[in-house]
């Protein structure tokens, strides 16, 4: 399982390569795709979704593949570079059950306020 924040600068970006171009993650028209993960489960702050737009979001993204990060590049897959901004990226050696997805959201969450 692979978590993190963004804010991506447009709808098609190119976040993270996990493994030298087998396994990534991007954004294309503001949907997350997990290219080269088995049957993954893609959440977008605490739901099962995977659109996004120009804010800040918390992406998880939950499979039983197997991944060797020892390639991995974060705001990069191959020639293209994610235009914005990542925060707190997490690698979990297991699959987070759903009710600790969104506990991993809600302890990220910025709280304004009273």
């Amino acid at each position: 399982s692979i978590s993190f924040w963004l804010k991506a600068d447009s709808n098609i970006e190119y976040i993270i390569d996990l493994d030298n171009g087998t396994r990534y993650i991007r954004a294309n028209n503001g949907v997350v795709t997990a290219t080269g993960f088995s049957s993954p489960t893609i959440y977008v702050d605490g739901e099962q979704s995977s659109v996004i737009d120009t804010a800040w979001h918390h992406v998880f993204i939950k499979t039983d593949t197997a991944i060797d990060t020892n390639n991995m590049d974060i705001g990069r897959v191959g020639a293209n570079y994610f235009d914005g901004l990542i925060d707190e990226v997490k690698i979990f050696n297991y699959a987070l059950t759903e009710a600790q997805v969104r506990t991993e959201y809600n302890n990220g969450a910025v709280n304004f306020g009273q």
